[in-house]
């Protein structure tokens, strides 16, 4: 889009908002014999404003630097419980990395036809893989031989023993794929998704794939073999996820513990 179209879309954004919240909230705030406010947005941000990504892979825009009140941590990676299913862990066993394709929580309108053609691009990449189903239910009859469709997994124990990470570039999933080492095939569908997409192509750690529907089993293949043959872009990926911060909770639990002081 335009730069002029971004502009106008943050003032209906603004105005939108306003209108569906601006007065229950000054109700609210009466109740509490607190003044009216007549900006929404900072007073919904509050005095300080968590930005909880990494910073070497979608640093604030230049306007934003200078201001205090917000304060990038670097991602929120919470700690996971559960460990990958017995099922999975035998499929790791019996062979070669898999690539991972997952879309989480995106629906899909035939998503027989879409497990068909990614089975098919799995084919002619000659890789093994493991298929999520997530909740646009991705399946087939009778997987293939290489293939294993799997429910939820824990994703940071999973992806680091995979050889890439094709997902629709959902935040979480981004940022726990940048910091598992690992290639990743972002397909967006839509919103930030887009956003996260552009910015794993900018850093060189992975593959952006627009076409979420039309893209035919080839193209999907040959995105397959270039994570897992060049050489530059695993090791880039490797790199970056050196690089990732990991305190992105302690600090990001040190700024709320000192606001909550300062109150």
């Amino acid at each position: 889009m335009p730069r002029w179209f971004n502009a106008l879309a943050w003032i209906l954004n603004e105005w939108i908002w306003r209108w569906l919240l601006l007065s229950p909230l000054n109700l609210q705030r009466r109740a509490w014999k607190l003044a009216p406010v007549r900006e929404l947005w900072p007073a919904l941000l509050g005095e300080r404003t968590i930005i909880a990504t990494e910073p070497t892979l979608a640093p604030l825009a230049a306007p934003l630097r200078p201001m205090p009140r917000l304060v990038q941590t670097g991602a929120i990676f919470l700690p996971e419980a559960s460990d990958v299913s017995a099922e999975t862990e035998r499929f790791l066993a019996s062979g070669s990395p898999p690539v991972f394709i997952g879309f989480g929580s995106m629906g899909d309108r035939n998503p027989r036809r879409t497990a068909e053609r990614l089975l098919e691009a799995v084919r002619l990449a000659g890789v093994r893989a493991l298929v999520s189903r997530g909740w646009a239910g991705l399946h087939f009859e009778r997987a293939p031989e290489g293939v294993l469709f799997i429910g939820p997994e824990p994703h940071g124990k999973l992806f680091p023993r995979v050889a890439a990470v094709m997902h629709h570039g959902g935040s979480g999933t981004t940022h726990v794929a940048m910091k598992s080492g690992v290639p990743q095939i972002v397909m967006p569908h839509l919103l930030d998704q887009y956003y996260w997409a552009h910015h794993v192509r900018r850093i060189g750690i992975g593959l952006e794939l627009r076409e979420r529907f039309s893209l035919d089993a080839r193209a999907i293949a040959a995105a397959f073999r270039r994570c897992l043959d060049d050489g530059a872009l695993r090791e880039a990926a490797k790199r970056q996820a050196e690089a990732t911060r990991l305190d992105g909770l302690d600090r990001a639990v040190e700024i709320v513990e000192s606001s909550v002081g300062e109150a």
